[in-house]
């Protein structure tokens, strides 16, 4: 699941005690990349937003980057191109495409080697050292997700949504078996940061099980003010726990119009939080569509929440993958109005509400919308 990350990591250096004040990124690649571009990006500490930050060209198979971090740690990635090649890397269209890696970077001295970005080992700083032990955890189970991810989302991008029903059930396997992973390495590191990172991409489940996963975090960890941030968003995740009523928002649809989410009370509803760029909001649209189809004369409605900021793109998705029902945005990207108060820290993100406007189900996914709504809606 893609995560919708609203705060910076800060305070590490009393955890970890590191207090370098710049990075320095060195990379040795072995492939013939000669004047090749590699990025540096990362997350806007102070929402959604990736950005460039930094650039530079290989020569001799070398090259360096090098800055100032404001905050502790940051998110980071890394991804090369050819000249008269580059790719936007914030088009999810494009996340198969590019030679990228994903890794935790600090005021401190990185070290990246191998044949090319994606399959390079990066090294240096202590979070991402305590992070690789992780990686190499479930790198092969990633691995296999990312192929079934990689198909769905050329299925998408091509117009065959419909063919990611069957490929969506063995991508949640995957994820499954990587999330059950990843709860073992809970168990066993409750003192470490990347245990604290498998916690915060835990928001999407129901929140006694995120407790319980929190709870096992020492009480060092669970000092750092991302685990601080972590604990304020569960408290705001419970006014919109199952059996709560469902909290009214004012947005314009994509017509224009401005839409009160309160004068749909009366049907059962399908609150669907997404984005035009997020790849698995994008797969599940063929289930959304078989069941708004199926049940739309039903007194049933999809509401569908768009975190995008922009409105080209979002217009573009909703046609891409014909989406016929209601679609809502403020074009304010993660601080969306809606999405701010559901407590959306994760996307793709759902909620269905019955007629008297209550919540009675979360985070549905594929074939599981469909069960839900059969045994409410004859």
């Amino acid at each position: 699941m893609i995560k919708i990350v609203l705060f910076t990591i800060m305070s590490l250096i009393g955890l970890y005690g590191y207090t370098q004040d710049a990075y320095l990124i060195k990379g040795k690649l072995s492939g013939d990349h000669e004047g090749y571009k590699v990025f540096l990006r990362y997350m806007n500490p102070n929402g959604l937003k990736e950005f460039i930050v930094d650039s530079t060209y290989v020569k001799n198979g070398n090259f360096i980057l090098k800055g100032k971090l404001a905050s502790d740690m940051v998110s980071a990635k890394l991804h090369m191109t050819a000249l008269g090649k580059e790719l936007d890397p914030l088009d999810w269209k494009n996340y198969h495409k590019l030679d990228q890696q994903e890794f935790m970077l600090q005021n401190a001295e990185f070290h990246v080697t191998g044949p090319n970005i994606k399959q390079a080992r990066i090294t240096g700083g202590p979070v991402q050292t305590d992070y690789l032990v992780l990686l190499d955890i479930i790198k092969p189970l990633q691995q296999k997700a990312d192929l079934i991810s990689k198909k769905m989302m050329e299925n998408a991008a091509a117009g065959h949504s419909e063919a990611n029903k069957e490929l969506g059930p063995k991508y949640s396997s995957m994820a499954k078996a990587i999330e059950d992973a990843e709860l073992r390495f809970l168990d066993t590191h409750p003192n470490s940061f990347a245990s604290l990172l498998i916690v915060s991409n835990q928001m999407g489940v129901e929140n006694p099980k995120f407790e319980e996963r929190f709870n096992k975090l020492s009480t060092a960890v669970r000092s750092l003010s991302l685990a601080k941030a972590l604990q304020a968003q569960l408290d705001a995740q419970k006014t919109v726990d199952i059996g709560k009523h469902a909290i009214d928002f004012v947005m314009a649809n994509d017509k224009g119009v401005v839409v009160s989410f309160s004068s749909f009370k009366g049907k059962y509803v399908l609150l669907d939080f997404w984005a035009s760029w997020c790849g698995p909001c994008r797969s599940e649209m063929p289930f959304i569509n078989e069941i708004y189809q199926k049940y739309k004369d039903k007194n049933f409605e999809v509401v569908a929440v768009s975190i995008d900021s922009k409105k080209e793109h979002w217009l573009k998705a909703i046609k891409e993958d014909k989406m016929s029902w209601v679609q809502l945005s403020d074009l304010k990207g993660y601080k969306n109005d809606a999405a701010l108060k559901y407590g959306v820290m994760a996307i793709p993100r759902n909620f269905l509400i019955n007629p008297e406007g209550a919540i009675i189900a979360k985070d549905l996914r594929g074939e599981d919308i469909e069960k839900e709504l059969s045994k409410i809606i004859k």
